[in-house]
């Protein structure tokens, strides 16, 4: 269960992908957990990071920008970026800001299982 206002961040590794699992809200006070765990070692390392936000219950456009930012420094690495399962108030967020656009969303059949 998460804390409000918390944001749990939870990196499952697979051979060709890092998937990162978002929980609670990602905001302006954790945003910069958000970029440190996709900057991080381990999942730069992988061909693809992957965001799973079906947990993500609110973000705000510091979270909306970090995922933009993760998504610019994977192309810039090589790696491709993909979100999966956004929350509805996320969804929203990502539609009315045009970011879905900016974005490749896979569908739950395209996520490798836990």
């Amino acid at each position: 269960m998460a804390i409000p206002g918390q944001l749990n961040i939870e990196v499952r590794e697979r051979a060709d992908r890092a998937i990162l699992v978002l929980v609670g809200e990602c905001d302006l006070a954790n945003a910069d957990r958000l970029e440190q765990a996709i900057e991080s070692p381990a999942v730069t390392s992988k061909p693809m990071i992957v965001l799973d936000l079906e947990r993500l219950e609110f973000m705000d456009s510091s979270g909306l920008r970090t995922i933009l930012a993760g998504a610019d420094g994977a192309a810039a690495r090589g790696q491709r970026f993909a979100v999966t399962a956004p929350s509805e108030q996320v969804q929203r967020l990502l539609e009315v800001t045009g970011a879905a656009k900016r974005l490749t969303l896979l569908s739950a059949s395209d996520e490798v299982p836990a």
